[in-house]
């Protein structure tokens, strides 16, 4: 059954508080389905209100009213991440996108849930061929700098679509040495070492083994 949605807030809500909305046909959304998605984006829901709207000739609309708060550091603008959150959630409650902690860098990275794929997938291929971490910690690590995970997709991104970036293998660098400079911001020397393989990873890949994966 298809849902409508709107993640926004109000002028008297907190900074960190935002409100949900979702939409659907004939019966409503189950709580239980939902907190887990919403968790693993990075918010905590406060309350929820569901009631119904009946619309003479009309199917029943339920209406879901969710209160959250985003537990992040970062700041959120809402006009950056209003999209990339639905479209994320949509794509998690149809089954098209995985539901873990991975998700919380759509919020805190700005990134499509297409692009936190990319991390995601690289995490599974670590493990495959015995890379120390867990996929937890490396979600928690990414989550801790989201920046950094920013520039890796980035860095993906700019190896992978060479038609559409001028002195490719230029840039490429620069912005892998940019990262491995960032990383003297990180006093956590695990996480130093995860950072360390994504960048390893990607300038090992190549386009048949990736798309092959993802």
């Amino acid at each position: 059954c298809a849902l409508g949605m709107n993640f926004g807030n109000t002028l008297d809500d907190p900074s960190d508080h935002y409100r949900l909305k979702i939409y659907r046909h004939d019966n409503t959304i189950p709580l239980s389905d939902v907190l887990p998605i919403l968790e693993n984006m990075g918010l905590r829901a406060i309350s929820e209100r569901p009631y119904v709207v009946t619309v003479a000739g009309a199917k029943e609309t339920w209406i879901n009213d969710f209160s959250l708060q985003y537990i992040g550091e970062e700041e959120l603008c809402l006009d950056e991440v209003q999209a990339l959150f639905q479209e994320a959630f949509i794509k998690v409650w149809f089954g098209q996108a995985e539901n873990d902690g991975f998700n919380k860098l759509v919020l805190a990275a700005g990134l499509h849930w297409w692009q936190v794929l990319i991390l995601r997938t690289y995490a599974k291929y670590f493990k495959q061929i015995g890379f120390t971490f867990s996929q937890d910690y490396i979600e928690s690590a990414l989550n801790h700098y989201p920046k950094i995970a920013r520039k890796l997709v980035r860095l993906f991104e700019i190896r992978f679509k060479p038609s559409k970036v001028k002195d490719r293998e230029k840039q490429f660098q620069k912005l892998a040495d940019d990262i491995l400079a960032d990383l003297d911001q990180v006093s956590n020397l695990d996480e130093d070492k995860i950072f360390r393989q994504y960048v390893h990873g990607i300038s090992a890949s190549n386009a048949n083994q990736c798309f092959s994966n993802g």
